[in-house]
């Protein structure tokens, strides 16, 4: 039975006892390098992009992250509107950089994206993410309240911290208004992030600067979602929020429909992916796309199928198979390799 078919439950005991399982303090010092990325290097390093180019007579997978390059230097050279669809692991790792950089520097028109995308670029303003082991003692990091992402660890405390900026967050936008889509969300969240010390780090903060809309489909799938469960929770005032996905899903579809060229650059899979490429068929189906993933097409998920498939759904143009690459392979070392690409 449920909680609230308890008539004599003291809501409050029940959030409190939610909390202390979901938002702990770390109880250990972490002692390692701090997860980020160099995206500057890479961008003025020319001899990188010359490696990428170069390895397209390598075979296998060297030649299709060649072809990846290749396409994304077409997509900046016809102007075309580049759209970057990426999955939550992205933003856990030094990625994070990688995309914030490219969206200060106006190289990226529309971003869709996870929760948990949006939440790891605020906690990484407010607490470092480090570098860990994918082999460890889970048990004991539960203990300590450290969080494993493959080989990076994340501190509660980041959380703990997170919930607190969010909270004033949602009070301040409450104050103008108690519906919401997803992307005006993140746009105000963007600004209010000003207030942050390393705000500049934020892709979200900068999405928000230079007028690049962030669409996020699922918001309540990760810490965000915890977050506003508990301030709709906390008090019976703010039970009055409210965020509207119906009008996020008609403001991507026509924005994707008053594209005049559209480049779909999808790193992983999942939901973003497909949102992604979906806002495509709208207008007929890309022009140009890339796929970065280490998913499998022979499970029939989206993650891991190939940019022809989308061809047959409507979602690539069918002329544009030729603007198109698939690279199965892990985005932290395909990103860089392709980052002078969108420079060229």
């Amino acid at each position: 039975m449920r909680a609230s078919a308890h008539s004599n439950v003291n809501f409050n005991d029940v959030i409190k006892k939610q909390k202390s399982f979901v938002l702990k303090k770390t109880k250990a010092k972490v002692k390692a390098k701090a997860v980020k990325g160099n995206p500057e290097f890479v961008v003025k390093n020319k001899q990188i992009g010359e490696l990428t180019k170069q390895l397209y007579t390598v075979g296998f997978t060297a030649t299709d992250l060649a072809k990846a390059y290749n396409v994304i230097a077409e997509m900046r050279k016809a102007n075309a509107s580049i759209w970057l669809g990426f999955s939550s692991s992205i933003g856990s790792s030094g990625l994070r950089d990688y995309i914030t950089y490219l969206v200060k520097h106006k190289k990226i028109d529309c971003i869709i994206t996870t929760a948990s995308c949006i939440e790891e670029d605020i906690a990484k303003c407010l607490h470092d993410f480090f570098i860990a082991d994918w082999f460890m003692d889970d048990v004991k990091l539960r203990q300590k309240a450290l969080n494993r992402i493959g080989n990076i660890i994340v501190p509660s405390t980041a959380y703990v911290k997170l919930e607190r900026f969010f909270v004033g967050f949602l009070d301040s936008l409450m104050k103008s208004s108690n519906v919401w889509s997803a992307s005006e969300l993140i746009k105000q969240l963007g600004k209010f992030m000003s207030k942050l010390k390393n705000h500049e780090q934020s892709f979200v903060y900068w999405a928000y600067k230079n007028n690049v809309p962030v669409f996020c489909p699922s918001l309540t799938d990760g810490s965000l979602g915890d977050m506003i469960y508990f301030y709709k929770m906390s008090k019976a005032a703010r039970k009055k929020l409210h965020i509207d996905i119906a009008n996020d899903i008609v403001k991507l579809n026509e924005l994707a429909f008053a594209t005049k060229k559209l480049g779909v650059i999808a790193i992983g899979g999942g939901i973003a992916k497909h949102h992604l490429i979906n806002a495509a068929l709208f207008r007929g189906g890309a022009d140009y796309a890339v796929y970065i993933t280490t998913g499998s097409m022979f499970d029939g998920s989206v993650s891991g199928a190939l940019p022809t498939e989308a061809i047959s759904w409507g979602k690539i143009k069918a002329k544009a198979k030729q603007r198109t690459a698939f690279v199965c392979a892990d985005a932290t070392i395909a990103l860089p390799l392709l980052m002078p690409a969108f420079f060229e």
